[in-house]
């Protein structure tokens, strides 16, 4: 055996770059650089954001009030403009996002691998559903529940509007109703069909087209032992047999559009579809082409500049 098979092999150097884009929807931004692998995690940035930057640079919040931060790290000190390069890329590809890129610069500071946890805090998403990471200890105080979300696969869960919106609709209608059916389309990493378990619904089906979020729901079941609670499949919403109670979706609002039909066609005779991720100034055009004729809004929630309704069938249809 030669001398070089007995060497320690040193580890490869690597670069720590920081990431600042700009964008109006940083959740869905945060989970496009995760699932396309250009960042481990992303720390989403948004009016409602509080506590410190990943850094601990108050800078951060003052130069991006609405956007994404990340870190990546780079086998090379030069790969700024590498970077620059796949983040054009996911541009291109990424049709139903604006974003713009504010800065990539070298980072030499290391404590972000850790100091980041201190940014996510127990929140509080509805009435009775509170939620929070897995080093954090919290209990549910009377009729309320809680949730562990780990944040690895999209930073900033359960802090942003469309999510709140979605889960404070989901919640009034759990408190009217016995075990209902939940179906939630585009379930990520499964907060509202969690939420809607452990609220009483019974069954719920998570639906979501990437495997990825997926991923990250099975495991947030398993944390939160309920898999036997959820059911979660990649079946497209279209070949979903069954009709449900409630019908959540929070999801970008020409998604929302795209999907009419088969929403509209999965609510049960005299149930409600609750609806999220529509901008308030969308908000006129989204209910012209997306509300039939026979449904009525029976709820309008709006928390900065996001909208959620919940909408029912007409007593006659």
């Amino acid at each position: 055996m030669c001398a070089a098979d007995n060497a320690e092999q040193k580890p490869v150097k690597r670069w720590t770059f920081k990431v600042e884009l700009r964008c109006e929807q940083p959740d869905a931004l945060a989970d496009l650089l995760i699932r396309s692998e250009f960042a481990e995690g992303a720390q989403v940035i948004d009016d409602a954001t509080n506590g410190p930057s990943i850094d601990g640079d108050s800078q951060v919040a003052a130069s991006l009030d609405c956007g994404v931060v990340t870190y990546v790290e780079r086998p090379r000190p030069d790969a700024e403009l590498e970077l620059r390069a796949q983040l054009d890329e996911l541009q291109e590809a990424s049709t139903e996002l604006e974003w713009s890129v504010q800065t990539v610069e070298r980072f030499d500071d290391t404590s972000w691998k850790t100091r980041w946890k201190e940014f996510f805090e127990i929140v509080e998403v509805s009435d009775r559903v509170t939620v929070g990471p897995p080093w954090e200890s919290f209990d549910a105080s009377g009729g309320e529940v809680t949730l562990v979300l780990n944040p690895g696969m999209a930073f900033g869960v359960g802090t942003h509007e469309t999510t709140r919106l979605a889960c404070q609709l989901l919640d009034r209608h759990l408190a009217d109703a016995s075990a209902p059916s939940v179906l939630d389309v585009g379930c990520g990493t499964g907060l509202l069909a969690m939420a809607a378990a452990r609220l009483g619904a019974d069954p719920v089906l998570g639906l979501d087209i990437d495997e990825d979020a997926l991923s990250s729901a099975r495991s947030n079941l398993e944390a939160n032992g309920l898999e036997r609670d959820v059911t979660l499949a990649s079946t497209p919403i279209g070949d979903v047999p069954d009709t449900f109670d409630i019908v959540v979706a929070n999801i970008l609002w020409p998604t929302l559009v795209d999907l009419k039909d088969e929403l509209l066609n999965h609510v049960e005779p005299g149930g409600r579809l609750i609806l999220s991720g529509i901008q308030l100034e969308h908000l006129d055009e989204f209910e012209g082409v997306f509300i039939p004729a026979d449904w009525t809004v029976s709820e309008r929630l709006t928390e900065g500049e996001w909208a959620a309704l919940t909408i029912v069938p007409d007593a006659r249809r």
